[in-house]
């Protein structure tokens, strides 16, 4: 919903930000509308629980509006796009006793398709990232673990030609330990398998950042970050 606002409603929570309260007129006078027109704006502003009208006459924030104004971007008066924030889960293969096996995936959705990673999926407003990687793990493999919070991994996809920036992620790497449960490939999103991290790295297409989260678990390291490139056609 706030996507969606109005220029003449961001104009309105912009000026409050600054202000405890202010008049209808002092809102008014940024956006260059008539009276009746701006009303309108405020009024919606009011039903979607943003902006509150006191005793006095005049207007202030909301809790929630105070919320939103304060991911504004004060220069374009919009709402700031900020990083994605997902789980990276890292589950090894509790049985094995050679060779390490990772649970891996391919994807089949879009973008990537076809793309090699691991089990991910993004970290909703309020959730615990401890509960969502449990919850995505078996979601879409059928599985259960005990999952921790490892360290944070930044990644900037840009497209290879242009330059041009397609996506910014913030993952939350975390282990699966405990591994519980039969392997499904009942979800629709993918195809799972254990396969060895070398064996992972000789996919055609995969994520460098797998394997930067597995190899951050083994060392320790809790921070990394990276810039990675794409054709439009691997996007």
């Amino acid at each position: 919903m706030a996507d969606q606002l109005h220029k003449a409603q961001i104009s309105i929570l912009s000026t409050l930000r600054h202000k405890e309260a202010a008049r209808f007129t002092l809102l008014m006078r940024p956006t260059g509308l008539e009276s009746d027109t701006f009303k309108f704006h405020i009024r919606k502003l009011v039903s979607l629980g943003y902006v509150e009208k006191t005793d006095e006459g005049h207007y202030q924030l909301t809790a929630a509006g105070k919320e939103f104004a304060n991911n504004l971007d004060e220069a374009a008066r919009a709402p700031q796009r900020q990083p994605k924030l997902s789980v990276l889960v890292i589950c090894q293969n509790p049985n094995t006793t050679t060779e390490p096996l990772f649970l891996f995936q391919q994807r089949k959705r879009n973008p990537f398709f076809d793309f090699w990673s691991c089990i991910g999926g993004p970290v909703q407003w309020g959730d615990d990232f401890e509960e969502t990687a449990a919850a995505e793990l078996h979601k879409q493999t059928g599985l259960t673990a005990d999952c921790a919070v490892r360290g944070f991994y930044r990644q900037r996809d840009y497209t290879a030609a242009a330059d041009a920036l397609l996506e910014d992620k913030l993952f939350v790497i975390v282990e699966a330990t405990r591994v519980r449960g039969e392997l499904s490939n009942a979800w629709y999103g993918g195809v799972n398998t254990w396969m060895s991290a070398g064996a992972f790295q000789r996919q055609p297409h995969h994520f460098a950042s797998v394997l930067q989260a597995i190899d951050m678990i083994k060392t320790g390291q809790t921070f990394a970050s990276h810039k990675t490139r794409y054709s439009v056609e691997e996007y």
